[in-house]
């Protein structure tokens, strides 16, 4: 079985161990990664129709990773709702699912976020590992694609706000109320010794 951190959206998996009555019969069965919900832990799978049958009911179930083994990567970045720059050799593996997600009418699975309003990664260790071999891929130095998927979300989704805010301001006669959301990235324990959060507050 592969590694669980190429669990993506638009990857196809192969499902098994289902021991519930009503999906038992999934076992086996190939699907596609939709959406991550970090709330339950969970990604939505669209299975794909055996040859010759007729619509399976239901098409779409809700499935833990550990129910999903990993066949292939996305075929190409048509997984993404808007239109990205990919470099050739960036699997994408460990990206977060909100990146998939156009960024300009973006809005958190239950309302959970992370930085820069993202959803929670399910993964963390893989979007760790990402950024250290996707640094040199993405740079204005020797690559015609300067920013990475991330960057590029953030950078779009930042212009959204921004004219959103304009938006408010002139309806209101440039007066208008902010929400200022501040987290903190790190706590600290008694002993001082720095220790992550999660979620951050």
């Amino acid at each position: 079985m592969r590694s669980q951190d190429e669990l993506v959206r638009g990857a196809r998996v192969r499902i098994y161990s289902l021991q519930s009555a009503a999906h038992a019969n999934r076992n086996g069965s190939l699907g596609v990664l939709n959406q991550y919900d970090p709330a339950k832990a969970r990604w939505e799978v669209k299975f794909e129709r055996p040859r010759g049958a007729a619509a399976w009911d239901p098409e779409a179930l809700a499935l833990r990773p550990d129910n999903l083994e990993f066949v292939s990567a996305p075929a190409n970045p048509s997984g993404f709702d808007w239109q990205v720059h990919v470099h050739p050799s960036d699997s994408l593996r460990g990206l977060g699912p909100s990146i998939f997600k156009d960024p300009n009418s973006f809005a958190p699975a239950a309302g959970h976020v992370e930085q820069w309003g993202m959803e929670a990664s399910p993964h963390d260790m893989a979007c760790m590992m990402r950024r250290m071999t996707t640094q040199s891929m993405y740079s204005s130095f020797g690559s015609s694609i300067a920013k990475s998927p991330e960057e590029q979300w953030v950078a779009l989704r930042k212009e959204a706000k921004r004219a959103k805010l304009a938006a408010a301001a002139s309806a209101e006669g440039a007066l208008c109320d902010l929400e200022i959301r501040i987290e903190l990235v790190h706590g600290f324990e008694k002993s001082g010794a720095p220790k992550m959060l999660k979620p951050p507050i």
